[in-house]
């Protein structure tokens, strides 16, 4: 990456919005799979 151009600012902020959407989508299927875990446990067998 060439921090010398003159488009550096936008191409961080590309980077920064990408890896919040990882993070956020990484999290989303973390908290899923946990509530999913959480109700087989419960479901009575």
């Amino acid at each position: 990456m060439d921090f010398s151009s003159p488009h550096v600012g936008f191409t961080l902020a590309a980077y920064i919005i990408s890896a919040a959407a990882l993070v956020g989508l990484t999290l989303s299927l973390l908290l899923k799979s946990r509530k999913l875990r959480q109700q087989i446990e419960e479901r009575p067998q």
